[in-house]
């Protein structure tokens, strides 16, 4: 039984993802000493918070066997949409905040029915949010003319940064949210069923899960999470710009695979996500403190990718091998 247990774990994809996390930490440590210093560590946390939100934005559309391309062009509109409306219109910190979250949630909506008019998910979903990625990265161009919105509360910024605890309010935000996922795709019905359909659709439709609701609340998720990553990305650079989220495609897809969240759907691992989005973090911290000339950054991002894919095959077959799937 103890032998058995272990071997479970051994093989767990949190095991595996927090034991590279854990290398990586060391190797650190050895080449810079202070690597961990409370400086650092807080610059880590903050951006920590961002990507794995992103990740989990990115997740609610792989459970289904889907894919977000939009989440970045959402992540960016409703991080310039709070500009504006803090900055430009004077309107509330709060207020501000629930609009920006909700028209989130309505681009989501927007992407979902989009994607049931084409067909579903997958392919559909793929086609669906390439268009409106590039509707809303436009809206954002328009109302800005591409300039950056530096106005706004202070007090807004806080929000991100001020803790009375060692870590940014940031990560725990991050950590919030990672907690209603997991309770949500492990306890209740709603997340029962979009992993139910991400598994098997046919099947899952034969038990009564409707297409129309999987898809559409799928995305709803997904463009809420984008937005909140969005309003921690202006918390964090303290300014709205016009690029927030032209780099997240590669954070949203490979935080989640990195974790042991499933490329074709059907399973999620939250905590995965996390630890996923930690790799990414010191991959990127790491490399400006080496020294890493900056053009070399594509190419890393490039080989993570591939690692990704095929740590999924990897952990796909030997997943069947054990009788698992």
């Amino acid at each position: 039984m103890q032998k058995s247990r272990m071997r479970m774990m051994f093989n767990s994809d949190t095991f595996g993802i927090v034991f590279i996390v854990a290398v990586m930490l060391f190797i650190m440590i050895v080449l810079r000493p202070n690597y961990l210093s409370r400086g650092n560590i807080i610059s880590l946390a903050r951006t920590l918070a961002i990507t794995a939100v992103i990740g989990f934005s990115q997740t609610a559309l792989l459970s289904v066997g889907g894919m977000n391309v939009a989440i970045g062009a959402i992540g960016g509109l409703c991080a310039v949409l709070s500009g504006v409306m803090m900055g430009w219109l004077g309107m509330m910190v709060g207020t501000a905040i629930v609009i920006s979250i909700l028209i989130g949630g309505f681009c989501g909506f927007l992407n979902g029915f989009l994607t049931l008019k084409l067909g579903g998910v997958g392919v559909a979903s793929f086609l669906a949010t390439l268009a409106t990625s590039f509707v809303f990265s436009g809206i954002t161009l328009t109302i800005t003319r591409g300039k950056p919105i530096y106005n706004i509360p202070r007090e807004f910024f806080s929000l991100g940064s001020a803790s009375p605890l060692f870590f940014p309010n940031s990560i725990y935000f991050m950590l919030f949210l990672a907690a209603v996922l997991w309770f949500m795709y492990k306890y209740t019905g709603l997340g029962k069923q979009l992993l139910a359909f991400g598994g098997n659709e046919k099947a899952a439709q034969l038990y009564g899960v409707r297409i129309g609701r999987v898809v559409i609340i799928s995305h709803l998720i997904s463009g809420l999470l984008a937005a909140f990553a969005g309003l921690l990305t202006v918390m964090r650079i303290e300014a709205a710009q016009t690029n927030i989220g032209t780099d997240w495609m590669l954070m949203s897809m490979a935080a989640p695979l990195l974790g042991g969240t499933r490329l074709s759907g059907g399973k999620v691992n939250i905590a995965g996500v996390i630890f996923g989005a930690v790799v990414l973090v010191i991959i990127a911290n790491a490399l400006v403190h080496l020294k890493v000339d900056v053009y070399w950054t594509s190419l890393v991002n490039g080989l993570v990718i591939l690692l990704v894919a095929g740590l999924d095959v990897v952990r796909v077959n030997r997943r069947k091998k054990l009788g698992l799937i």
